[in-house]
């Protein structure tokens, strides 16, 4: 753990965050912000999680269900600690994270939007939202300290130099003033935050602090994409918030792994106590104790590795993205009309570059090539091209909503285990049937050392943790030990409890996104308990072909009689009744 006492932040409007996400991922990777509050996102809960940040951040966002636009994100650091996340549950858009710092206290990182009275809200409608606000802000303000609160608050009637309004006293300028003047609140934000070519510039956006400080000034950069509202970045001066710099999860490099060392070390190592354990559990704890300690001697660890999204930005990108930034900034000195075109010209060649840029990027000519040997490449370039992202932003269970994770995989849980039916004993008269029983699963060490063989190493790894990689490299050091598994574990008609346990992932099926039963779920199980499934699956098969036990009409899980197989034949049969048919009259 380490101490950082200044916190970098990102602040923008922007108008749409579908449109604006290559930009921002290039914003991130560059500026490296700690935290990024973004408003008006416009996204909706049906689109899952939008893929920005590049794996570095985690991501919340406060999406209106209601209505379309609205909407507020926020982005922190993997790094940093964040201890909760409240989001608004009334008409009003607000995005609370706090995060933890070294001495205990909680610093609240706030992001607000207030959409202006348009066409889509009724007046008694759009004045309940602004009620919410300010509850939802006083409640903030009174319940915490250690507060910066950032969005835009389409306000544009308030002189902050003087404390003064020119609105009305119910109007939404003098309520706004009155809460931050009565809180003591500091709003820092010092200019106009929105320009839209010939209508009058304004201050929209603002940054208030509580018991927080902003370094220095905010700096302002052009919007990100057709946005009209700048980019404000500023440092906070903060209390010891905790960097966790092993939040990276170090998983094992199999791929790296020294093999050679590794076959030496299972010859080497003492197995009396996995030969001499007569129950297959603890034959199996045995067998884990030596796997696992020898996986830490030889099998090098590292972080996570962040997808490079910006891999395509060239030096044409950057050129074209200094170009936007030059125009904007001699716009900001004198703001003519010739100027201002300049600006849209130069940024809408910046768009047209990042995207035909990034669409003829490398990595496409070279996919078809590199999937054949790395098949989830594919995968991940068009899950990359979608619109809609595969995961769960959120459930509902008879009108109570799940936002967090851990609830989340509570309420799945409970749904997969509610729809899961317990087969009872079946009993079809299996004398009368059949005359030779299977009694036995013979197993030969050939047969799992051939297994082994074929062991596809992209395979991820089962909870258990046994890898592909080492089965299938040290197969000939450890096949006679999963045989010997295998074997008691059909012998004692028991299992190790690690075989019955799998990473469940839930896959959408189609409908509401937000039902749980709507979602079936895949299992990632032990690789060794699948070989021993694999065995048991093969003696049966072969005791069904070779004793006859199923009928010469059944299809499917059958090798050589599969579904396609099946309406072949019975095609095949109908043609041949049609021309005898024929043929007799």
């Amino acid at each position: 753990m380490v101490h950082q006492t200044v916190s970098k932040v990102c602040y923008t409007n922007v108008n749409g965050l579908m449109s604006t996400k290559m930009e921002l991922n290039e914003l991130l990777n560059r500026t490296t912000p700690d935290v990024a509050v973004l408003c008006e996102t416009k996204w909706k809960n049906e689109w899952g999680t939008p893929d920005i940040g590049d794996d570095k951040y985690d991501l919340w966002m406060k999406n209106r269900s209601d209505k379309g636009g609205g909407g507020v994100t926020i982005l922190t650091k993997k790094c940093v600690k964040v201890e909760k996340v409240i989001k608004s549950e009334d008409k009003s858009e607000i995005l609370q994270v706090m995060i933890r710092s070294g001495n205990g206290r909680i610093m609240n990182y706030v992001g607000v939007y207030v959409p202006p009275m348009t066409n889509a809200w009724q007046k008694e409608e759009h004045e309940e939202m602004l009620v919410d606000v300010l509850k939802g802000l006083e409640k903030i303000v009174m319940e915490s300290s250690d507060i910066v609160i950032v969005g835009d608050f389409n306000c544009k009637e308030i002189n902050w130099e003087t404390l003064t309004t020119t609105g009305s006293e119910s109007s939404w300028s003098n309520r706004l003033l009155n809460w931050a003047v009565e809180n003591l609140m500091t709003q820092w934000v010092d200019c106009d935050t929105r320009f839209s070519g010939r209508d009058k510039p304004s201050r929209l956006d603002l940054v208030f602090t509580k018991d927080m400080e902003i370094i220095e000034t905010i700096h302002y950069d052009s919007p990100l994409g057709k946005s009209d509202h700048v980019l404000m970045e500023f440092n906070l001066k903060n209390e010891n918030v905790i960097i966790d710099e092993n939040y990276k999860v170090r998983r094992f490099k199999y791929s790296k792994a020294d093999f050679e060392k590794l076959r030496k070390y299972f010859v080497a190592v003492d197995w009396k106590d996995f030969e001499d354990a007569e129950d297959v559990r603890k034959k199996w704890d045995e067998f884990i104790r030596i796997y696992n300690s020898a996986v830490e001697k030889f099998v090098p660890r590292g972080g996570a590795r962040c997808r490079k999204g910006k891999e395509w930005f060239n030096t044409k990108c950057k050129e074209a993205r200094n170009c936007k930034s030059n125009a904007w900034n001699r716009w900001k000195k004198r703001k003519t009309e010739s100027r201002w075109e300049e600006y849209i010209g130069a940024r809408n060649k910046y768009i047209e570059i990042i995207r035909m840029e990034r669409r003829n990027f490398h990595y496409e000519r070279d996919m078809i090539d590199k999937c054949i040997n790395e098949p989830k490449l594919f995968f991940r370039h068009i899950n990359g091209k979608m619109k809609k992202k595969e995961g769960v932003s959120r459930l509902k269970v008879e009108g109570k909503i799940y936002e967090d994770a851990q609830d989340m995989a509570e309420v799945m849980n409970n749904s997969f285990r509610s729809v899961f039916t317990v087969e009872g004993e079946f009993d079809a008269g299996r004398d009368k049937l059949v005359r030779n029983i299977l009694s036995t699963v013979p197993v030969s060490y050939e047969e799992i050392l051939k297994m082994m063989e074929e062991l596809d190493v992209n395979k991820a790894t089962g909870p258990d943790g046994v890898s592909n990689w080492i089965l299938k490299e040290c197969r000939e050091q450890l096949a006679d030990k999963i045989h010997s598994l295998v074997v008691t574990s059909l012998s004692q008609g028991r299992v190790p409890k690690d075989w019955k346990r799998a990473n469940i992932t839930p896959i959408f099926k189609g409908g509401n996104k937000e039902n749980p039963l709507n979602y079936r779920p895949v299992s990632l199980t032990s690789v060794v308990g699948k070989l021993c499934e694999r065995t048991i699956k093969e003696r049966w098969m072969e005791h069904l072909e070779r004793d006859k036990v199923l009928v010469n009409c059944q299809f499917g899980f059958r090798r050589g009689r599969s579904c396609s197989m099946n309406l072949l034949s019975f095609y095949s049969r109908v043609v041949d009744i049609v021309q005898e048919k024929d043929m007799d009259e």
